[in-house]
């Protein structure tokens, strides 16, 4: 047993208790530090040689002796916790960490400093806040928001300071903007090589595992390697390549190994590849432009127009169509906007389908293409129009072709019925939806 007999210690029986304080004992002149455990089968073997002390001081020594073989001391300075279960934090994590950054706040700061006042809200609301170790924590801040909901205050803060912000899956990161953009499709990226790595099966569930991890002040982010390591049974081949450095206390609720050695590895712009048996990983520079590929089904409207809107709303954004299908290439947060903007979630009513009940229309339109007039109806009255492109090429309709309209007055039913018949379409009026369709001969 590689432990010396120190009075008062607890005993630590597996890998995964919390550690604790451990006191230090140097050994005579010159002796080496050595932090040491007691086991309750010590105590009794204490008590059997109590009866004379010159006989449990030379067997004290003789212990020290046997253990104090080179490569069996722990730790020469005491650390504090570096918690390893989810269930000794109090973070929000889920389901309730997204609730909580959708509730409002108020805040006013006067001359505050960005650590103290973003810790003072963490504790709060139960929400884990990084800072990147390249702002200033000391920056003072002079601020006040009203009922603002709480993401939008981490907005606010970033950009007061021109910094971004990385919403991981339990936690907020503040930091550099470029930084913050390309961490969690990084993640992201690693995440999903885990899932469809051919060494998969049990170690992909290990890595995907999540747990919480903790720690102190004066930590340095080799010892959080060192942690993520040890836990996952992962070598990081060149550890060197991250800098000494002390960081203050901080947290990672409920993460799993990528989202974890990420955030620190982000933080010295390293990313990190995997190794073929997924034993190991290798760290590189983190790519300047990370980039995630993702489909999209348009279920209603005119595809170019919805594609020219996304174009503006988020630049940057490589979009094409094909057919029906919007093919977007672009980091997580952007691909998470196009995702909300074409399927608005049902728990936020649309805005466009509030209103009168009692819907007219009055206008001219003197010899302009169907879809043009289709595209304003969409932006200026919410209609959605749902078609199949390829059916109405084959039955030789063309959305195209121009039209001449002149209504006053006029119903849902009476102006789609004057765009559409026409050019031999039928519709379905469903809410702000129009199902377009080729008639059929005996509708005809």
């Amino acid at each position: 047993m590689r432990a010396i007999l120190t009075a008062g210690i607890r005993p630590l029986h597996c890998r995964r208790e919390r550690r604790h304080k451990l006191s230090e004992l140097n050994v005579g002149p010159g002796g080496t530090g050595i932090v040491g455990i007691v086991c309750p089968v010590w105590r009794r073997w204490f008590s059997v040689f109590r009866f004379q002390r010159s006989v449990t001081i030379a067997f004290c020594l003789s212990c020290l002796c046997w253990i104090g073989e080179p490569g069996c001391g722990l730790a020469a300075r005491a650390q504090e916790t570096v918690s390893q279960n989810a269930d000794s934090t109090d973070f929000l994590v889920g389901k309730a960490f997204e609730e909580a950054l959708a509730q409002n706040i108020s805040v006013t700061w006067q001359a505050q400093d960005l650590r103290s006042g973003l810790r003072s809200v963490a504790n709060v609301r139960r929400i884990a806040v990084l800072i990147d170790r390249r702002v200033d924590p000391s920056t003072e801040l002079t601020l006040q928001v009203k009922s603002v909901t709480l993401r939008e205050l981490f907005d606010t803060v970033a950009a007061e300071l021109s910094l971004g912000v990385s919403q991981l899956e339990n936690a907020i990161m503040i930091g550099p903007r470029v930084a913050m953009q390309r961490l969690r499709t990084d993640i992201e990226i690693a995440s999903s090589q885990l899932v469809r790595h051919p060494a998969g099966g049990t170690r992909t569930s290990e890595l995907l595992h999540r747990e919480s991890l903790l720690w102190p002040d004066l930590t340095s982010p080799r010892e959080l390697l060192d942690e993520i390591s040890r836990r996952y049974d992962l070598r990081i081949e060149n550890p060197e390549l991250v800098t000494h450095d002390l960081w203050a206390a901080g947290a990672l609720p409920s993460s799993n190994a990528a989202e974890i050695l990420l955030a620190v590895l982000a933080q010295f712009d390293l990313s990190f590849v995997w190794s073929a048996d997924l034993k190991s990983v290798r760290l590189v520079t983190q790519p300047e432009a990370p980039t995630l590929e993702r489909e999209f089904t348009l279920r209603r409207g005119v595809p170019e127009s919805i594609v020219d809107e996304l174009r503006k709303s988020t630049p940057g954004l490589e979009i094409e169509l094909r057919g029906r299908k919007v093919v977007a290439r672009g980091f997580v947060e952007q691909l998470e906007q196009i995702h909300a903007a074409l399927f608005p979630s049902r728990d936020q009513p649309d805005k466009r389908a509030t209103g009168p009940k009692r819907v007219t229309f009055t206008f001219v339109v003197p010899n302009a293409p169907l879809k043009q007039f289709m595209e304003k109806l969409t932006q200026q009255a919410g209609y959605e129009f749902d078609y199949d492109a390829e059916q109405l090429d084959k039955a030789g309709i063309r959305l195209d072709r121009a039209v001449s309209l002149k209504m006053k007055d006029a119903t849902p039913d009476e102006l789609f019925k004057a765009m559409f018949d026409p050019l031999g379409l039928g519709y379905e009026l469903d809410g702000l939806t129009v199902r377009l369709r080729p008639k059929s001969r005996t509708e005809k």
